[in-house]
């Protein structure tokens, strides 16, 4: 489904094995996007970045930039989505943000 609010638009989808992730500030104006109720299939594009301030899909964010949540079936809390993701990131913990100090 689509959604709209503080985080812009919101695509949801339901997987076959119990998750739900989302893709918050979406921008769902282009073509190729999907729409509610559509069926997907791994790999395929539902959505752009969005997130510009006053453009589709912004909310209140400030810049171009997309969240990625996940959470194991409908009403679970969040969990780490790297796991979920294809690749060399798969079943790793996700990396640590090069532009934060830990000092």
């Amino acid at each position: 489904g689509i959604e709209a609010g503080k985080a812009g638009y919101v695509i949801k989808i339901s997987t076959e094995n119990g998750y739900t992730v989302r893709y918050h500030h979406c921008d769902i104006s282009s073509a190729g996007v999907v729409n509610v109720n559509d069926s997907v299939v791994a790999g395929q594009k539902v959505g752009y970045s969005g997130g510009t301030k006053g453009t589709p899909g912004a909310g209140s964010a400030q810049g171009p930039h997309l969240h990625f949540t996940a959470r194991k079936n409908s009403g679970g809390g969040l969990i780490n989505p790297v796991p979920l993701l294809p690749g060399p990131v798969s079943g790793k913990t996700a990396p640590k943000n090069p532009n934060t100090s830990s000092s």
